[in-house]
């Protein structure tokens, strides 16, 4: 996937509605939330998410990721949820996660970054698309 504002504007529109987006105007960010008014060109060339980042994911949230991945209740725990939301992280270029499509749109949907469409969250990252908190 090229770096290009039509692809950084799908990138965006997955996360709709989330206030993470910071607007870079005179050195000081700006929070807003992911809608029409910053997915125009002008606002798509200066500005970024602002995610968590999955090595940082919550007990709460490392149970769900674990519920989304393991049928058997045996495998469902924390320490599973984390496994899974470090490898999302530490994912390189074209790796593939299917097994964890679930567990992918249930933590972007809670603001955190994982692999979008072919591209690490480094990638993502280095293109200026995306800072961790």
């Amino acid at each position: 996937m090229k770096n290009t504002i039509p692809n950084k504007t799908i990138f965006f529109a997955q996360h709709w509605g989330q206030k993470i987006v910071a607007v870079t105007e005179n050195e000081n960010d700006v929070r807003q939330k992911v809608g029409t008014t910053v997915m125009d060109k002008y606002h798509l060339h200066c500005c970024h998410l602002e995610l968590n980042s999955c090595l940082n994911i919550t007990n709460r949230h490392a149970i769900e990721v674990a519920k989304l991945c393991y049928q058997s209740e045996k495998y469902i725990n924390v320490e599973n949820g984390k496994i899974i939301a470090q490898n999302l992280h530490n994912a390189k270029d074209g790796e593939t996660m299917g097994f964890t499509a679930a567990a992918c749109e249930y933590l972007r949907g809670e603001g955190f970054a994982v692999p979008f469409n072919g591209l690490s969250v480094q990638t993502l990252i280095n293109r200026g698309w995306i800072t961790l908190k």
